[in-house]
């Protein structure tokens, strides 16, 4: 993985730049020690948090899913961990004291749409998770996250799937049910019915493909044409990514390199590396 991103790394960044990444790729353990971030990490990372989170991952640990969602944010900090994790295990401390009354399917609809009552109040293209906790602002990313992150404390199956332009959720009852969650969609993205399952997929793959669905959409179009199945570390990655895509539009071509490189430590994906080529074109 380390590897990997290195060679990413070598088409990103300057010399300068490129002598502070590999110093924090190998002094993690006495960065574990301090509580302060040492001068060569500042213009890398936002805090001591992401600096320790990300650090964890390049030497194989696994840190925990809120984590990861939680490292991109400026200023992020164990207290505020703590305070968002109470807050969101409150609220599913009520679902799982229904969990054995209720059918599942019944359960998760009203887990759906109380969600988004609570947390969903404004979409917005490049949020963070962060701000979706503090502002109920969201994209299809971070709520998808959030769902999955409930999902997972439910102890159901669920899939995350990712295309070019879009997120969304598969889940498994333990009847076999297969229910379709598109998180953006509030008023009919709980989806029971397998044919309406089976349009609502027919179209996400159309809409990947169509030039249409690519103008408003606010990634950068390569066409990779994806459709799969990805894990919450992943989809942390391409919050990641989407950072980077936000700060390459603004110009902010240092800084989006940096970020699309702690993406491609959660995710090694053809996305970073055609979004990798962009960056290096453009200098």
């Amino acid at each position: 993985m380390v590897a990997h991103s290195i060679i990413l790394i070598l088409h990103l960044v300057s010399v300068k730049r490129l002598i502070l990444i590999f110093i924090c790729l190998w002094t993690s353990k006495a960065l574990a020690k301090t509580g302060e971030p040492l001068p060569a990490y500042t213009s890398l990372y936002y805090s001591v948090y992401e600096q320790k989170v990300l650090l964890s991952v390049m030497h194989s640990e696994e840190p925990e899913a809120l984590q990861l969602l939680l490292a991109s944010a400026p200023g992020m900090d164990l207290q505020k961990e703590e305070d968002y994790r109470a807050k969101l295990e409150k609220f599913i401390r009520r679902f799982e004291k229904k969990k054995n009354r209720y059918s599942d399917a019944y359960l998760l609809e009203q887990l759906f749409y109380r969600v988004h009552r609570k947390y969903l109040k404004k979409y917005q293209p490049y949020v963070g998770f962060s701000q979706l906790l503090e502002k109920g602002k969201y994209n299809c990313l971070t709520s998808t996250a959030l769902y999955a992150w409930f999902l997972q404390a439910l102890g159901y199956e669920y899939q995350i799937i990712e295309t070019d332009y879009h997120i969304f959720l598969m889940v498994k009852t333990s009847s076999g049910e297969e229910i379709m969650i598109e998180s953006t969609d509030p008023k009919s993205g709980f989806v029971r019915d397998p044919k309406l399952i089976a349009q609502r997929l027919e179209q996400i793959k159309n809409d990947a493909l169509s030039p249409e669905a690519r103008k408003e959409r606010p990634y950068h179009d390569f066409k990779l044409q994806l459709f799969r199945e990805i894990n919450l570390q992943q989809l942390a990655g391409l919050q990641y990514y989407n950072q980077a895509a936000y700060l390459y539009n603004n110009r902010k071509q240092a800084q989006a390199a940096t970020a699309l490189s702690k993406g491609n430590l959660l995710y090694q994906a053809e996305r970073f590396e055609h979004f990798a080529g962009l960056l290096a074109e453009a200098k």
